[in-house]
């Protein structure tokens, strides 16, 4: 989990490189298109002047020219030089206000008539114009220096003549330059903030990962009942939601294992001082009868004495045994089971104990099936009744009471008028070897481990168990489960 947040700490620049490499080329390919763009634009631009002042030189002669009525003689004798003599005043007057312009007029007739078209074009000229043969233009370089160049045909008194006209048009290369220029500074600046601010979107996006990041360094540290604070439903959310639910499970998990190893822990210790008092006793005692030369009557106290306490230790290990596999079953034979036949089975075992101290175990049972393991329930049932004739004085009543819950589950209820039990030993008295009266408790052949056991079963059949108690009155143990 660490090392996948570390990724995301890189993911971030990431990101960020790839997303800003995209809307570079994004950018740089807008830059380019409108680049050309705004260059053809200008092309389109001045070779529409140029076809314009074209077309303006060539009205003005043939209106200079048609001046008047020509007969046809003197088309023949006078037309040429009109025509030339027209184009050179226009030349006069254009070439006064528009330097960089040149036209020719000619016939195939006469050949050149008029050019002011300067000795380094007069090659680009024929070589580019000779091919039109109608109204064209055509684009070309001429030492260093980019021209437009249009022809079109005069017709001037039924006679043909060719206008030939260049424009040099080498500023759009300055002009070009400065867009360029212009874009790339616009580009570069655009550029900049998008990177700011992708820089940002991207960090604020990717914030509640570096949040999920310090929320599993504080996991890896112990610090299991931390949470995470879920504030959106996408998938980050989802992730959060899903660490918060890690978290508990661990932290779940780790309050299991501890309480797990502090059972373990405190019934090892109470084991051993179970196990410790009565060998020390019997250990004694037989040093006793064997250094001693005692009587038949004094022999056999030690010996009841000895049969006793084997008697306790052989209960307490089969109790051990019992209490521990039932701690480790995954399930139970749950099926229905008659009442009547698990009551004598508990009475069976009972009947003794409550017979010696002339006590009475009145059963009160109302229901027609009960839904448990039937071996597991009557050791419930004889160990709730163990506990509250043990609890209870001589010719007392203990009471067990079998009903059906308003919801539908089975309730079990013992109910005893003895000493009763202090609120303070409440919470205690199902962990393993707890007794509240030690040495009363070992006296009547007690262990610590019956109301363990009856939590155990209670917990298998997934039930539970309310113990109310008033010290010097009585106590009432009632345990429900479920019967569905």
């Amino acid at each position: 989990m660490n090392s996948l947040f570390k990724e995301s700490l890189s993911l971030r620049n990431r990101l960020i490189i790839i997303i800003f490499f995209i809307t570079f080329l994004a950018g740089l390919v807008s830059s380019v298109l409108s680049i050309n763009s705004s260059q053809a634009a200008l092309l389109d631009n001045y070779i529409g002047m140029a076809l314009n002042e074209q077309f303006r030189i060539g009205y003005a002669i043939k209106s200079m020219s048609e001046y008047r009525e020509f007969t046809e003689e003197e088309i023949n004798t006078y037309l040429l030089g009109t025509v030339r003599n027209a184009a050179l005043s226009y030349s006069e007057y254009y070439n006064a206000g528009n330097a960089g312009a040149s036209f020719r007029i000619s016939s195939a007739e006469a050949g050149n008539i008029f050019s002011n078209v300067p000795d380094q074009l007069v090659t680009m000229f024929s070589q580019t114009l000779e091919q039109s043969t109608s109204v064209s233009y055509h684009l070309s370089r001429c030492d260093g220096r980019i021209m437009v160049f249009a022809s079109s045909n005069l017709n001037i008194y039924q006679k043909v003549f060719r206008l030939d006209y260049a424009l040099d048009i080498s500023v759009i290369q300055s002009l070009l330059s400065d867009i360029s220029r212009k874009a790339a500074v616009q580009l570069f600046v655009m550029e900049i903030l998008l990177f700011i601010f992708i820089s940002i979107v991207v960090s604020r996006a990717l914030r509640p990962l570096n949040v999920l990041r310090e929320h599993t360094q504080k996991i890896a540290n112990g610090l299991y009942d931390e949470r995470v604070k879920v504030f959106r439903g996408d998938e980050v959310g989802q992730l959060a939601a899903s660490v918060n639910q890690m978290s508990q499970a661990i932290s779940e998990s780790v309050e299991s294992l501890k309480e797990a190893a502090h059972t373990k822990e405190l019934l090892a210790s109470n084991l051993a001082h179970e196990l410790k008092t009565p060998l020390t006793s019997v250990v004694a005692y037989a040093d006793y009868a064997i250094q001693k030369d005692l009587g038949k009557e004094e022999m056999n106290g030690i010996l009841e004495y000895i049969r006793k306490e084997g008697r306790r230790l052989s209960d307490l290990s089969d109790k051990i045994l019992k209490w521990n596999s039932i701690s480790r079953l995954d399930s139970i034979d749950i099926k229905p089971c008659r009442p009547q036949r698990v009551i004598e089975q508990a009475l069976y075992t009972l009947r003794p104990m409550a017979q010696a101290k002339n006590q009475l175990i009145e059963v009160n049972c109302h229901v027609e099936v009960i839904h448990a393991d039937e071996a597991l329930f009557v050791s419930l049932i004889v160990n709730l009744t163990k506990n509250a004739l043990n609890a209870s004085a001589d010719s007392d009543t203990v009471r067990l009471f079998i009903n059906n819950s308003g919801c539908g589950d089975l309730v079990l209820c013992v109910e005893d008028y003895g000493i009763g039990i202090q609120n303070t030993e409440l919470e205690k008295i199902t962990e393993p070897f707890y007794m509240v009266d030690k040495a009363r408790d070992r006296s009547k052949g007690g262990s610590g481990l019956g109301l363990s056991l009856c939590a155990a079963i209670v917990n298998t059949h997934k039930g539970s168990m309310k113990i109310d108690s008033v010290y010097g009155e009585g106590t009432q143990v009632a345990v429900t489960i479920p019967q569905g």
